[in-house]
């Protein structure tokens, strides 16, 4: 084990660290601590990582069951006055359904103006090639096409979203 990376007036501390962490139990947070020894778990792990690789396309699906779970459930009264209980159980999940619908369509509308750096290097790996398709008639032309692809891309893996 090694010691904690905190340091203060008095120089570095001389605990142990917390496993998971770089800090002792003194100085960590105690909530990123917690959650690193539950994510040691293997099926905490195994559903953390599947609900990590969850995508826009998975919470529509999320809508989808949602709104399969109303339907059943109203579906399931028989009288008036169990379709009356059901509207009150149902009434949460209405508005759950309305913030999710909400939820997708603003990830609708970020993601579709927003290209990941992987497609920017593809469009520019692009670009490079029509331009040295168009200036191959030049001399020199391969020293341009290396000036071109040198700029642009750092250009790209420099880019953040702001």
């Amino acid at each position: 084990m090694s010691n904690c990376l905190h340091s203060g007036p008095s120089g570095s501390c001389p605990r142990q660290v917390v496993t998971g962490s770089l800090f002792c139990d003194r100085h960590t947070d105690e909530a990123e601590r917690v959650r690193n020894y539950l994510i040691e778990d293997a099926k905490l792990r195994e559903g953390f990582d599947r609900q990590q690789r969850a995508d826009l396309y998975s919470l529509r699906e999320e809508v989808t069951l949602l709104r399969t779970m109303i339907n059943d459930r109203l579906n399931m009264a028989k009288s008036d006055a169990e379709r009356i209980v059901a509207y009150r159980e149902i009434s949460t999940w209405i508005g759950t359904v309305d913030k999710l619908v909400n939820s997708v369509n603003k990830l609708d509308k970020e993601t579709s103006q927003v290209l990941s750096k992987e497609t920017l290097m593809s469009v520019a790996a692009a670009i490079v090639k029509v331009i040295s398709e168009e200036i191959k008639k030049l001399p020199g032309h391969e020293q341009v096409i290396d000036a071109v692809a040198t700029r642009i891309v750092p250009l790209i893996e420099e880019a953040s979203n702001k």
